[in-house]
């Protein structure tokens, strides 16, 4: 019996090698407490990253500088080259944004950062649910995404669990500006 993260790996692997495989996600144990105190936040968006290409946060940093509200971006990043490493903090320096950005060492924790507004979470064509977006599902946490994210798109229910919206920076800027000025997903 073979498992897979996404109905989208399942069905590629179904097609390449025809055999049939159970979708099944498994929770994330990870618990580690972060140095950020969560009280001194208000008005924030979360990401976790391990700042590969592929998660494009690129892109979610331009979407910051474009934003035109006041709210910060909490990147938590568990593990990264550090080359990767020393990229971010170029660009943040570059785009001039170092005091929209909290950066975070460690695993996003739903419990110390438990009132976010939204968890941004773009990975392009992932062929699996990023760990991260199954536990902000779990916590209730609503998710912006793009409509290029592939197998994501499996647990973002638009208007409900998040939205989704095109991959271009303006257009994630004005969907995180949207959300938190309307209070969108929250209670």
């Amino acid at each position: 019996r073979i498992f897979c993260g996404s109905s989208v790996l399942a069905a590629d692997i179904k097609k390449r090698h025809d055999i049939d495989t159970t979708v099944l996600n498994f929770p994330d144990l990870c618990l580690q407490r972060s140095t950020v105190a969560q009280s001194l936040l208000e008005n924030y968006f979360i990401c976790e990253s391990g700042l590969d290409p592929v998660d494009r946060i690129d892109l979610v940093l331009e979407a910051v500088k474009l934003s035109s509200e006041d709210w910060k971006l909490v990147i938590c990043v568990p593990h990264a080259r550090d080359v990767y490493w020393e990229a971010l903090l170029q660009r943040i320096e570059y785009l001039r944004i170092q005091d929209k950005i909290i950066l975070v060492r460690s695993h996003l924790d739903f419990f110390e950062f438990d009132k976010p507004i939204a968890l941004i979470c773009i990975p392009f064509a992932s062929r699996k649910i990023p760990s991260v977006a199954e536990r902000a599902n779990r916590f209730g946490i609503p998710i912006i995404t793009t409509d290029d994210s592939s197998a994501l798109l499996e647990i973002v229910e638009p208007g409900i669990a998040g939205c989704v919206c095109v991959s271009q920076a303006l257009v994630i800027a004005d969907t995180c500006d949207k959300t938190m000025r309307k209070n969108l997903f929250r209670p």
